[in-house]
Parts: structure tokens; C-alpha cells; sequence
């Protein structure tokens, strides 16, 4: 897709209301509308949803951290009648059982672990490696995850998970990128500027960056604007809040 394609969807059907919390209005190679969830958090007016959406057709999460595994904020998104579906790693499928979530059950659930392609409600999703280098917050070791989604018919949205910069996210092909910032559990505005930088002189890809993971939990509001800041001309970078 070309690259004002690329900007206008990401700035019309991507939205960040809060750290690593996205909502995808994707549309499928059929022509179908799915609204598809990452790690839902946060969802309440304090952040710019002011009522319980339950629109939510599927709801992938990266890993069990209270911030971005919430089954409060699931229930907001997931849909009253029961027909969301769910993604997460294999590796927290019990616990995902054991919290006891509204419609999420051994048959609403897909499980994957890193490099898994899978195809939910007509919507392609591959699993990616998520996980810290040197920090103790999200071992190799758990099989926890990012998403790449293919929001519409040639545009892969990236989020990323909770990980710092290292070689697996580097190979990850995406359009646009949910990249965390905020630093202590995750690499930080600097260090996710130069992994951008660098994935796009090497594949001119992705052509829209949007930080996420900072100003609440961790890092501060000013960090959205110092990855914006850092990366290289070429890249549209869409700061969500």
C-alpha cells in the first residue's frame, strides 16, 4: 500500500487511548468490518472512552502483566453477545482460564506462541517474540508475544508487546508499528527511535511509527514526543496522547 495509504490508516483506524491499549478498525479481504483489540486497558473516560464500547469482534493479548492482561477492561471491549474471539500465548492459557473472563473459554481462545500465523474471524494475525535482553520483567523463556495484524489488504500493524530492541523485532515486516517507549520494562524512546531508523533503512518499512508504553504505568507523557523527535525523516510518527 502506498505510503499516504499507509499514514491515513493508521490516523483513522488505529487508536492508542492509553499506554499499550490499540484498537484496529481492520477490514478483512472479503470486505468484512473487524474491530480487533490489543491489550485493552485503560478504557474508561479518564482516557478517552467514555462509554463501555463491547465492540470488540477480537481481542489479542501479548502477555499476563496486570496492564495489559485486564479482564475489567476486557469486559469493556468484548462484545455483549458473547462472540469475541481471543488470542494470547500458549504459555497463559490456564491463567487466562482461571480469571474467570465473560465469553473467554477454551473455545472463544487461539493460542500461539512466537511466529505462529493464525487466521481469526478472516483476520490473518502472526504472533512475534516480545521479551526483555537483560532485564528480569519478560523472559525469553515465557513465550510471550506481540501481534502483527493485517488490518486491511496490504497494511500489517505491529504491536509490539513488551520488549526491548533486539534482532527478532528488527526481522518483523510490518507497515505501521505500536512501538513501546517508556523504558525500566522495555527499551525506551532513544532506543526505539534507533530500532525504527533502523528497520526502515533497511526495508523502507514501517512507514508510520506510533509510541505506546509510557505516561501512565511507566516513562512520562514527554517520551511520546522524544521518540517523534529521533526518528528519521521518511517515517510518519503519530503520537497518540
Amino acid at each position: 500500500m502506498a505510503v499516504e495509504e499507509s499514514i491515513r490508516f493508521a490516523r483513522e483506524n488505529v487508536f492508542v487511548n492509553a499506554h499499550s491499549s490499540v484498537r484496529l478498525a481492520c477490514t478483512t479481504a472479503t470486505g468484512e468490518e473487524r474491530i480487533v483489540y490489543v491489550d485493552p486497558y485503560l478504557v474508561d473516560g479518564a482516557h478517552g472512552v467514555a462509554v463501555a464500547p463491547h465492540d470488540a469482534d477480537i481481542i489479542c493479548i501479548t502477555h499476563s502483566h496486570y496492564d495489559h492482561f485486564s479482564p475489567e477492561d476486557i469486559q469493556a471491549v468484548a462484545r455483549e453477545d458473547g462472540a469475541t474471539r481471543f488470542v494470547l500465548p500458549r504459555s497463559m492459557r490456564e491463567e487466562a482460564l482461571v480469571a474467570k473472563v465473560p465469553g473467554l473459554t477454551m473455545d472463544t481462545i487461539t493460542v500461539v506462541v512466537p511466529g505462529s500465523p493464525v487466521t481469526v474471524l478472516d483476520v490473518p494475525i502472526r504472533a512475534t517474540s516480545a521479551y526483555n535482553a537483560a532485564k528480569p520483567f519478560h523472559p525469553r523463556e515465557k513465550l510471550w508475544v506481540g501481534s502483527v495484524v493485517e488490518a486491511t489488504p496490504g497494511v500489517r500493524v505491529y504491536v509490539c508487546g513488551d520488549t526491548d530492541a533486539n534482532p527478532d523485532c528488527f526481522a518483523t515486516d510490518c507497515d505501521i508499528i505500536c512501538i513501546p517507549v517508556g523504558g525500566k520494562y522495555t527499551m525506551n524512546a532513544p532506543e526505539a527511535s534507533a530500532l525504527v531508523n533502523a528497520m526502515f533503512s533497511a526495508k523502507g518499512a514501517p512507514v508510520v511509527a506510533i509510541p505506546t508504553h509510557y505516561g501512565s504505568v511507566t516513562g512520562t507523557p514527554a517520551d511520546g514526543e522524544t521518540f517523534a523527535a529521533r526518528v528519521r525523516e521518511g517515517i510518519e510518527v503519530v503520537v497518540p496522547y
